[in-house]
């Protein structure tokens, strides 16, 4: 049992590692960098690289690395990127420049607001399906069968109206100029 756990240790702390043996040998430091600056990762990021690699007894390149993170960051710090970020659900790193940062801003709001407005609409489909099955098993020889039904009516009526207006909203926020 003993071994089982260490050998689970072991494992869990290896897939920790940010980079491979291979790729601290390599050494291509400026695109690593490239990477994590497009990834949006901050300057503290190397830290975790001199720890993987430094098991290997390597090192990074600082310079290179700081080079490519500097160029990866003009990907990542884009209104476009920060509209696809918003998109996803994620939340935009504070690595950019305050121009750069500020100019993302409206565009990642834009992103969040369309993926905020398709978690409104599975909602609303959810309700939508939850009403439906209500309908479908409704008794019609039970006592107020008739007033239930309209009421179910309308709501499925209310709900198909919001799905309709947040998919509208969802599509006016679909793109970024």
């Amino acid at each position: 049992m003993t071994r089982l756990f260490l050998l689970l240790c072991v494992l869990a702390l290896g897939s920790c590692a940010t980079l491979s043996e291979d790729e601290c040998r390599a050494g291509d430091w400026r695109a690593i960098g490239f990477e994590d600056g497009a990834a949006g990762r901050d300057a503290a990021f190397i830290s975790r690289h001199r720890e993987a690699c430094a098991a290997f007894g390597l090192s990074p390149d600082l310079n290179a690395w700081l080079a490519g993170r500097q160029s990866g960051l003009q990907q990542y710090c884009t209104p476009a990127n920060a509209y696809a970020i918003g998109q996803r659900g994620g939340s935009v790193n504070p690595v950019c420049p305050v121009g750069a940062a500020q100019a993302m801003g409206p565009a990642f709001q834009q992103g969040q607001l369309w993926y905020t407005l398709g978690q409104e609409i599975s909602d609303v489909e959810r309700e939508l399906d939850e009403t439906r099955t209500a309908l479908a098993d409704l008794d019609p020889a039970a006592e107020n069968a008739d007033v239930l039904e309209r009421s179910l009516r309308a709501a499925i009526t209310r709900a198909e109206a919001d799905r309709n207006r947040l998919e509208a909203e969802r599509r006016a926020a679909a793109s970024w100029p």
